[in-house]
């Protein structure tokens, strides 16, 4: 879905002395793991979006949808904007809304990502206070929506 071809099985075939062994596969498992996070953290970014409104979200998510059902797209919508990931937006901490949201889109609360919270106090700071994407009402966190697939 990322654009990336598949990681095929590789099988190599090592001539070393038994000291090098546990040295050459420990550097092996270092680089396989390195490249895993790469593409990991490459495509969480590809797909985590900013939303201003529910109306956005709402929309991408119901976008998405459609082009899970497209026989010529093996991505089930869950690559590039439109169509599900997650989703970045002001939030009132209201329990009943989230069971809103939940409910009509299947979208929930992952978490509140530390890494955005500092803009609730910034926007504050500058008497532009954030509003909650859903209610409107003055937001006390920045949070991760997103679908369970």
């Amino acid at each position: 879905p990322d654009g990336e071809p598949a990681v095929s099985p590789v099988k190599e075939t090592w001539s070393l002395d038994e000291p090098e062994l546990g040295a050459a596969v420990v550097r092996r498992l270092d680089e396989m793991q390195a490249t895993l996070l790469d593409r990991a953290t490459r495509r969480l970014a590809a797909n985590t979006r900013r939303v201003a409104s529910y109306d956005e979200m709402r929309a991408d998510l119901v976008s998405g949808d459609d082009d899970a059902d497209d026989d010529d797209d093996d991505s089930g919508g869950r690559s590039g904007p439109g169509g599900p990931g997650f989703f970045v937006a002001p939030w009132r901490d209201d329990a009943d809304n989230e069971a809103r949201i939940k409910a009509d889109c299947k979208a929930t609360i992952r978490c509140f990502p530390a890494a955005y919270q500092h803009e609730i106090e910034q926007a504050a700071r500058a008497d532009e206070p954030l509003t909650c994407f859903y209610s409107g009402e003055p937001a006390t966190h920045i949070a991760l929506f997103a679908r369970a697939f």
